[in-house]
């Protein structure tokens, strides 16, 4: 409760700081604030859903501002249909006013999956971290949300999703010019647990041994940094 409470604060004050509304609504939204502060979910909903009501362009920003505080107060109260449908709004708004590259829409996807795991639709989940992995990776060169997208597939026992998906964190690892880094080497020996359970061992060797290379050298390197610093005490 605390941790959400937090969340939705936070993206509260996010608007609070951005964007000034007409002095009617700014006092319907300070009120909304204020008792959101104070974990009253179910008593903020409908002051949230006077702002939206209140403004004059539909499809704005704002608007999608306003739904994902909406859609953060649904999922605390376990309405997590309405949330879905308060996220798609938002999700709509931002593609019409952002670009397909734009984190605000990665954002909202990953609360759509999010809401969706909740409700066990994990087929929809896989769609929708799919989308935003893809976003954040193109934008920032992230695998993070490969990383999460990997533990779903394996929950699903998606096995090849997952082992496409764990070669597309090692591309992205060796292009960032990190070859030899021990993020490489965990995600080789996770792309050898994967591969051992798909039955494809000469590919578990493979990857077992590389991981194993790269783990070699990086404790050389360690000893042999000691043992310089040994030698210049």
């Amino acid at each position: 409760m605390q941790s959400q409470r937090t969340a939705i604060t936070q993206f509260a004050q996010r608007v609070n700081n951005r964007y000034v509304f007409r002095p009617r609504l700014q006092t319907v939204y300070d009120e909304m604030h204020g008792i959101i502060n104070k974990g009253h979910f179910k008593i903020a909903v409908p002051l949230c859903e006077i702002l939206l009501k209140d403004q004059k362009i539909e499809d704005h920003p704002d608007v999608a501002f306003l739904l994902n505080i909406l859609a953060l107060l649904y999922n605390e109260l376990s309405m997590l249909e309405d949330a879905t449908n308060a996220l798609k709004k938002a999700l709509d708004i931002r593609e019409k006013t952002g670009n397909e590259d734009d984190l605000f829409v990665a954002a909202v996807l990953n609360e759509l999956a999010l809401v969706h795991s909740k409700r066990g639709m994990f087929e929809d989940v896989v769609s929708y971290r799919s989308r935003a992995m893809e976003i954040t990776q193109r934008v920032s060169g992230s695998d993070n949300f490969i990383l999460d997208l990997i533990l779903l597939y394996d929950e699903l026992n998606r096995l090849e999703d997952a082992s496409n998906a764990l070669k597309k964190a090692l591309d992205i690892r060796e292009k960032m010019g990190n070859e030899d880094d021990l993020f490489v080497a965990a995600i080789l020996n996770d792309l050898a647990w994967v591969d051992s359970k798909r039955g494809m061992f000469e590919d578990v060797v493979s990857h077992s041994r590389r991981a194993r290379e790269i783990t070699t050298k990086f404790c050389e390197s360690i000893n042999s940094d000691f043992g310089l610093l040994y030698l210049l005490v």
